[in-house]
């Protein structure tokens, strides 16, 4: 195995997403740890998005994908960013409505259960799909204000 071969079987490919953005981006790492973290800003927790999705979503390239968060992101109150069921939120059965706070990203993961990147060709149904489950908090509603300010303005 040469240096190169090594060099990108430690990267990975992920698309991340951060709470006060409108627009979710692919991003290509280092497979370590630490930058995992600093992805999400803190300790790692990983949601199986399969397990939240209405059934409208279930063919979507998002069921295939782990969603990693920051462990804790709800309890100290991050920025809402996207919300896996609707209905459920809509319901007020909040614990299974799949809300994430603070900045998360995508990854695959292998039959093993290890991460792994995700598949390029995906990405623009993943950015479509996240853009509908997107939560509104106070940056994304000024970033939004000021794009239609200047779209107004054109």
């Amino acid at each position: 195995m040469n240096t190169t071969e090594t060099t990108e079987a430690k990267m990975l490919t992920v698309l991340h997403l951060k709470a006060g953005e409108l627009q979710p981006e692919v991003k290509v790492i280092q497979h370590t740890l630490e930058n995992l973290q600093g992805l999400v800003g803190g300790w790692l927790d990983v949601v199986r998005a399969g397990g939240y999705l209405p059934e409208e979503l279930t063919h979507t390239a998002l069921a295939k994908y782990d969603i990693w968060v920051n462990d804790e992101g709800l309890v100290n109150q991050l920025p809402f960013n996207i919300c896996l069921n609707r209905h459920e939120l809509t319901a007020k059965r909040y614990e299974y409505a799949g809300i994430l706070a603070g900045d998360i990203f995508l990854a695959g993961r292998d039959d093993e259960g290890n991460t792994t990147s995700i598949q390029l060709e995906d990405v623009p149904e993943l950015k479509r799909v996240l853009q509908t489950l997107m939560l509104t908090n106070q940056e994304r509603q000024e970033k939004l204000q000021r794009f239609m300010e200047v779209s107004d303005n054109v």
